[in-house]
């Protein structure tokens, strides 16, 4: 029932491949410098900086130059993730999401850091950690946290900084005013609408029935929602970004609970059925599905190839799309 999925996500890493080769990523690297280190953009981020106390910054010729180990680094992040990628289809359905999961690690890792810096060159973790320690035969007791640390807390810090609202991050970007007055602006999320409770805990229950209502739920005015230029829809992303922690759970069971893998995949109760439907859908979002224009990979490479010419946000006016970028300050 898996394998399906898994055969047809192999299909999408050449539009990554290209960047493996050093030229090309050193050529690609020096274009998306260009744009990010604009002065107004680097008050957004200056902002985000100051609200949330996490030092990030834009890539920099400055940093790359002090770190000459970052190029190595980033391809062989991708490398393997593209290796890893691939081999899922050649291993059981029972190690499959162990691979898959490092797999979409390496790459959100990759992506992160041809973007950004932080304080420490390195995460250090996962930044998610799926707590099994009470789950016996029951995988409804399974809870995720996001730790503050880790690469998914990087992730959520590069799509926030790139202009969507994220359903783990608690904060969101936004326009305030109206036109050649408008300004972007990082707003803190009630509690309430967020997945996580206020313990920062989600039930794994919670994972497999998110929905896109998420973003109804802010209630934003059109002309407050920041449009951009990489053809990707915000419900879209979230989905993935839910993928991504819908396969690190399965990861974790996997990995330390194989006996509970093993017993979901039979599918002998709606609950194992459910997650097995969902987890294939996981693997859509995270990684496409054959041709289909959705999935980190299609994101990232249609992402990168558009900050080599701007980083433009732009807003929507009673239904038509302001095409001049809005003031960053």
């Amino acid at each position: 029932m898996l394998r399906s999925r898994l055969e047809n996500q192999k299909r999408n890493w050449p539009s990554l491949e290209l960047f493996t080769l050093e030229h090309n990523y050193s050529s690609l690297l020096k274009d998306i410098m260009i744009t990010l280190n604009n002065e107004d953009y680097l008050k957004v981020v200056k902002k985000y900086e100051k609200i949330t106390d996490r030092k990030v910054l834009p890539i920099s010729q400055k940093y790359v130059s002090s770190h000459r180990d970052l190029i190595n680094n980033n391809l062989s992040l991708l490398k393997n993730a593209i290796e890893l990628g691939r081999k899922t289809i050649e291993v059981s359905d029972s190690i499959a999401p162990i691979l898959l999961h490092y797999s979409c690690h390496c790459l959100m890792g990759f992506f992160n850091y041809t973007l950004f810096f932080w304080d420490s060159p390195h995460a250090f973790g996962h930044g998610l950690f799926a707590d099994l320690r009470n789950v016996q035969n029951d995988p409804r007791d399974i809870n995720l946290e996001i730790r503050e640390k880790g690469i998914f807390r990087r992730c959520l810090d590069v799509f926030t900084l790139l202009g969507f609202p994220i359903v783990f991050s608690k904060y969101i970007p936004k326009i305030e005013g109206i036109g050649a007055d408008a300004k972007i602006k990082f707003e803190s999320v009630q509690e309430q609408v967020l997945l996580q409770n206020p313990e920062g805990k989600i039930s794994f229950e919670d994972i497999l029935d998110y929905n896109q209502d998420w973003i109804d739920k802010l209630q934003l005015k059109e002309e407050e929602i920041i449009e951009n230029r990489f053809g990707q829809a915000r419900g879209l992303l979230n989905y993935s970004l839910v993928g991504y922690a819908l396969i690190f759970i399965v990861s974790n069971i996997a990995r330390y609970r194989p006996a509970l893998w093993n017993e979901i995949l039979l599918g002998k109760d709606p609950f194992n059925v459910k997650i097995i439907t969902k987890y294939r859908i996981a693997i859509q979002y995270v990684f496409g599905v054959g041709y289909h224009p959705s999935g980190f990979i299609d994101f990232i490479g249609r992402t990168l190839k558009s900050l080599r010419h701007s980083l433009i946000f732009r807003q929507r006016i009673k239904g038509e799309l302001w095409d001049h970028p809005i003031n960053y300050r």
